[in-house]
């Protein structure tokens, strides 16, 4: 360490030269002039160039500057992790997961990987594995949307109101640690919400201003809404977001920290498990944003997992689940009360309403009956005129003979 001076970490920190073809240029002039690693010779330099060619194919070399700019980037996740499990006195975050996590008591059990906010993928995995796959998953959905997650805070003074949460990315977010095993009371309260009675409700409010307008029956109007939002139907397999829908910064991707919206957007697609531990190229002209979150990622989770995501897609089938939908599917326990009676009320009417039909059908079959009947008595009528009209004719007849004899 003594032989490291300013300039050598100035110049190495944040930089993959075993991955990015402009790093490796840019550092390898650097080695061959001698204005880095000046106390060791040529023969050492060699050495310690490959060295850090072949430590940097996945991530960059760190830097306090790097641990404390990711830091701030990982605060924001924690405090979306917080909503599942809050802090209990001095534990840390994984602590409090670990102690909230319950799976069944076998050696080896199936574990979900989740592929796509949508898609899921299953294998069998030893239960001293699980923990560890199932909290980082959490962790990476926590980065994908601490956007739409932002903590509320108490407001003091009369300024701009902060974001709200997405009501749909804080469900699915309690959904996906119950599905990985995580049990607590959070989780179980932010399960049994309704995320589209929360959205259909603040859509009415935000649309007439409460302290103006009133509704007459808002929760009739907010089923009617919700029930437009049933209409929606999963798309199977989403689409990236395209490159003119994102606005592009101008400049490269920040190596540590926050990363620039449009990279975020960008990289959002990959942030998943399977895709994380997925080998990338050996060598790009530049390093890219999703090079560096995977970066990020490994320095705070390690890169060793006990999951080959090769046989993963190689031999499970993936499935889709729209937790929205299956959620409105099931009816609370308060609404199953709620709509007892009123299913009772329904299949009181119901059965009156066959027991007309049955006597409106025997109703009109005594009409065709009579109608039946009706036809047969004119017809009878129609005969009977016939044979009074042969009979007068006969008797006329009969009556022309007589006076013929006379």
């Amino acid at each position: 360490m003594e032989k490291l001076d300013e300039d050598t970490v100035l110049a190495i920190q944040l930089k993959a030269p075993g991955a990015s073809e402009e790093d490796a240029r840019e550092l390898d002039a650097l080695i061959k002039s001698g204005r880095i690693f000046k106390a060791f010779d040529e023969k050492k330099r060699k050495e310690i160039w490959l060295r850090l060619c072949s430590l940097t194919v996945n991530r960059l070399v760190p830097s306090f500057l790097a641990f404390f700019e990711n830091q701030k980037y990982f605060r924001a996740a924690a405090s979306c992790m917080r909503r599942l499990i809050p802090r209990e006195g001095k534990q840390s975050i994984r602590r409090s997961f670990e102690n909230a996590f319950s799976i069944e008591e076998s050696d080896e059990s199936d574990c979900i990987i989740q592929t796509s906010w949508s898609s899921f993928r299953s294998i069998p995995m030893p239960k001293a594995d699980s923990f560890d796959v199932a909290y980082r998953q959490l962790w990476l959905y926590a980065l994908r949307e601490q956007q739409s997650m932002p903590i509320p805070r108490k407001r003091k003074l009369a300024n701009a109101e902060t974001r709200e949460a997405d009501e749909v990315v804080v469900f699915r977010f309690a959904c996906l640690a119950q599905e990985l095993g995580f049990v607590s009371d959070n989780i179980t309260a932010l399960v049994q919400r309704n995320p589209d009675e929360a959205i259909a409700r603040k859509t009415l409010t935000t649309a007439r201003n409460k302290d103006e307008f009133e509704y007459p029956n808002i929760s009739a109007n907010i089923k009617s809404v919700m029930q437009i939002f049933s209409e929606a139907r999963l798309i199977p397999s989403p689409l990236a977001p395209m490159e003119d829908d994102i606005d592009d910064v101008g400049e490269p991707p920040a190596r540590c920290g926050t990363p620039h919206l449009a990279d975020h957007t960008r990289d959002k697609p990959n942030m998943f498990l399977d895709k994380i531990h997925t080998p990338m190229n050996m060598h790009c002209p530049n390093l890219t944003s999703f090079f560096i979150q995977r970066s990020i990622y490994f320095a705070f989770f390690g890169q060793d997992i006990g999951v080959s995501f090769a046989d993963l897609h190689a031999t499970h089938g993936e499935h889709t689940f729209d937790y929205i939908r299956q959620q409105n599917l099931a009816p609370t326990e308060a609404e199953t009360r709620e709509q007892a009676p009123l299913d009772n009320r329904a299949g009181e009417r119901e059965a009156r309403i066959s027991e007309l039909a049955l006597k409106e059908a025997a109703l009109r079959n005594n009409i065709i009956v009579l109608n039946e009947r009706v036809l047969a008595l004119k017809n009878e009528e129609k005969d009977a005129l016939a044979r009074l009209d042969s009979l007068k004719h006969a008797e006329v007849e009969k009556t022309r003979g007589l006076e013929t004899l006379q």
